[in-house]
C-alpha cells in the first residue's frame, strides 16, 4: 500500500540542528482529515522521523496540559532559586 501525505499548513519549528528540525504542521495522511503533526523532518523535508499526531478536537486538552507543565516547571525553577 502506498503512503502519501500533504502538508496543509506549517505552523513552525523548534529544536533545529544543521540537518533536522522538529516541526508542527497540519498534515493529511493518505487523503484523510488533517491532523496536527509534531515530528522530526530533515532540512530537505523529504524524510520524516518519529513523531506524534493529534486530532484537532484534542488540541484544547493538550494546550491545557502544556500550561500545567509550564506552571510546574516554573514552580520547580523558583524552588531551586530559593
Amino acid at each position: 500500500m502506498a503512503f502519501n501525505y500533504e502538508i496543509k499548513k506549517r505552523f513552525g519549528s523548534f529544536n533545529e540542528t544543521k540537518t533536522h528540525a522538529k516541526e508542527v504542521n497540519l498534515i493529511s495522511y493518505n487523503g484523510a482529515a488533517p491532523v496536527i503533526d509534531i515530528r522530526i523532518w530533515n532540512k530537505a523535508e523529504d524524510r520524516m522521523g518519529k513523531g506524534i499526531t493529534i486530532h484537532p478536537e484534542d488540541v484544547d486538552t493538550l494546550l491545557s496540559l502544556l500550561v500545567d507543565v509550564r506552571a510546574y516547571l516554573e514552580t520547580m525553577a523558583e524552588d531551586e532559586n530559593e
